[in-house]
């Protein structure tokens, strides 16, 4: 039999949805039978994983976390992901409570740096993935150089993260082709989309695949060659 993933979605919903469509456009089935076995909590109500993480709110997203491994345990998945950059902060007791594989999509991500052989990657993340140094941890592993934005940058990607894509609201393309072009004059020749509502960004514009190296696609490709 076929393999079933489970995803933990809805941080949020619009990017977990954008997950669902690239592994169905990734795995180019041929009729329905092809494509992945999924199951998808889109658990929205989970609490704000940066909010908790800088000490803004004392909303512990983890026990909500726990609770969908577990539904989805016995939803008898052969694996497992969670459809949120930051909230890989809590891997480990991901994997406390569970035996079951979890598809981590940092390292899946920092594996396509590698193999794409790029030197200096910057990272664009929630405050809460950079302050925790998530991506900088992964990067360091696979001995890849990276950069992060300066203070005044990254309200800026909060800004587009939180203000544009969560809020439903148009992107301020002038504000994000203003930190690309930062990016670009600090010498990097690629840009993590570490927050999955930045994947939402990529694929809006239909940006460049080899620039922009985006975690949710990553994560799709991972998800469909466990699935096999």
């Amino acid at each position: 039999m076929k393999k079933t993933v489970g995803i933990i979605g809805g941080m949020g919903p619009k990017a977990t949805a954008l997950l669902f469509e690239l592994i169905i456009d990734l795995k180019d089935a041929k009729k329905d039978q092809d494509n992945v076995d999924l199951i998808i909590m889109n658990r929205a109500s989970i609490p704000d994983r940066t909010a908790f993480l800088k000490g803004e709110s004392d909303k512990n997203p983890l026990p909500y976390l726990i609770n969908e491994i577990k539904r989805l345990e016995k939803c008898e998945v052969d694996a497992y992901c969670v459809a949120c950059n930051t909230s890989h902060y809590f891997k480990d007791e991901f994997t406390k409570a569970s035996s079951l594989p979890f598809i981590d999509m940092l390292e899946e991500t920092v594996k396509i740096v590698k193999i794409m052989e790029k030197k200096k990657v910057a990272l664009m993340t929630t405050t809460g993935t950079m302050q925790m140094k998530l991506y900088q941890k992964a990067l360091e592993k696979f001995g890849i150089e990276y950069l992060i934005p300066s203070d005044e940058n990254q309200k800026l990607v909060m800004r587009i993260i939180y203000e544009n894509v969560k809020a439903n609201k148009p992107i301020e393309w002038d504000i994000f082709n203003k930190l690309i072009d930062s990016i670009k004059n600090d010498g990097a020749d690629s840009v993590i989309l570490g927050c999955t509502e930045l994947s939402i960004v990529k694929y809006e514009k239909k940006l460049d695949d080899d620039f922009f190296i985006d975690s949710s696609e990553s994560l799709a490709k991972a998800i469909i060659e466990f699935s096999k």
